[in-house]
């Protein structure tokens, strides 16, 4: 039983899921400060560990990032899929430039999501650099 003792609010969670990024975009932290990023990954583990007794609470969890692009997260899809087992009603917005993924992946993206989900494209870069993405 999970005891809201707080009164937080947890419909809505924003979730850095990854810090791993390939696009090399000009004026990106991981550009101009490479050595204070470390890149790391939430685990389907973690979001076991961590969401179990909340999950069925939550309305939407929004994949974004600030240092990195959610679909590199090594379990991303994992992740996705088991949110979903436990609370389909659960809306899912992932972020992402959306480069790097072949079409399997793509197609496996597609299985798991549904009628509530969104998926946003970034075009990433300046805007003299952005047509290389």
């Amino acid at each position: 039983m999970f005891d809201n003792k707080n009164k937080w609010p947890l419909e809505h969670w924003h979730i850095e899921i990854s810090s791993r990024c390939p696009l090399q975009c000009p004026r990106c932290t991981r550009q101009e400060v490479p050595e204070g990023l470390i890149n790391t990954d939430l685990s389907l583990q973690w979001f076991q560990e961590n969401f179990t007794p909340i999950l069925p609470h939550v309305k939407k969890i929004t994949f974004c990032g600030d240092d990195g692009d959610p679909i590199y997260a090594r379990e991303f899809l994992e992740v996705c899929e088991w949110i979903k087992e436990e609370n389909n009603n659960c809306q899912i917005v992932t972020i992402t430039n959306g480069s790097g993924k072949r079409t399997e992946w793509w197609q496996r993206f597609s299985r798991i999501f549904n009628q509530h989900d969104h998926i946003h494209f970034s075009i990433d870069g300046t805007h003299d650099s952005n047509t290389k993405y």
